[in-house]
């Protein structure tokens, strides 16, 4: 139980923020200013969309293929494989907070 609730914690903390950090890191990588031309805003925003769900729907589709052959080769434990996950998602959880938050925080600090 506690390995679902870290797993579904972790997702929710790493799915939500993505979809504007890519959009502003293409707005950085290109040196466009957002609001300015609202066509080039909206192929941005639509691009950036498009790929960020074509790529959450991959994982949807290959994650649980991922999960029933870590299962598998863990010799049919439910409850190891869930915490695998969860701790996984949480460690990719806390490395988004010390590479993209905890920076901005220090800037907005500054």
């Amino acid at each position: 139980m506690v390995g679902l609730g870290l797993n579904g914690f972790s997702a929710g903390m790493i799915l939500t923020p993505v979809l504007p950090e890519i959009i502003e890191s293409v707005y950085f990588k290109e040196k466009l200013v957002e609001g300015e031309d609202d066509i080039v805003d909206g192929i941005i925003g639509d691009k950036a969309s498009g790929l960020y769900n074509s790529f959450i729907s991959l994982g949807i589709i290959v994650g649980p293929l991922i999960g029933s052959g870590v299962y598998a080769i863990l010799g049919d434990n439910w409850n190891l494989t869930c915490d695998i996950f969860a701790f996984m998602a949480f460690g990719y959880t806390a490395l988004f907070i010390f590479v993209n938050v905890l920076p901005d925080i220090r800037k907005e600090k500054a």
